[in-house]
């Protein structure tokens, strides 16, 4: 997933529950188009997280994790944060413009997942690539990439 551009930072609502370590919205509640991430060895069942973007503008709208990746990583260090939001490049959904399903209108993206904590800090990582920096909208981070691949989340940011 490629991130185009990064624009002003966007409200989030933390919508956790018991059954959801993390479910936060950016936004109002919007048409989205999602992409899957998930454990590239193992599937799903090691590691599952939603991330829902604006289907018209790209931006960041949503991410979920559903299932927690089994992997532990390394905490990135020394990443900047900087204050904003997301946009990610629609053309992958292109493809699935006619598809009104739900179930079949997503892009899935596997890589080497894993979560690692620092402080009271959590990243979710998609890749085992380290981000070139935080975009932070509250207490969420994306980590993004120095070609602007998304790379994984961090939640607990303070400013």
């Amino acid at each position: 997933m490629i991130v185009t551009e990064v624009i002003p930072a966007i409200d989030s609502v933390d919508e956790s529950d018991a059954h959801l370590e993390v479910k936060v919205r950016f936004g109002p509640h919007l048409q989205r188009v999602y992409c899957y991430f998930e454990e590239h060895e193992g599937g799903p069942d090691k590691g599952y997280i939603e991330v829902g973007f604006d289907e018209y503008t790209g931006n960041a709208a949503e991410v979920v994790v559903i299932i927690r990746p089994a992997g532990t990583g390394v905490f990135p260090a020394d990443v900047p944060v900087v204050e904003g939001s997301i946009r990610a490049n629609l053309d992958r959904w292109a493809e699935l413009a006619d598809r009104s399903d739900p179930r079949i209108n997503f892009v899935r993206q596997r890589g080497a997942m894993s979560v690692s904590t620092k402080d009271k800090m959590t990243y979710y990582a998609f890749s085992a690539a380290t981000p070139d920096r935080f975009v932070r909208s509250g207490s969420v981070g994306f980590g993004v990439g120095e070609a602007g691949e998304l790379l994984g989340f961090v939640t607990g940011l303070v400013a």
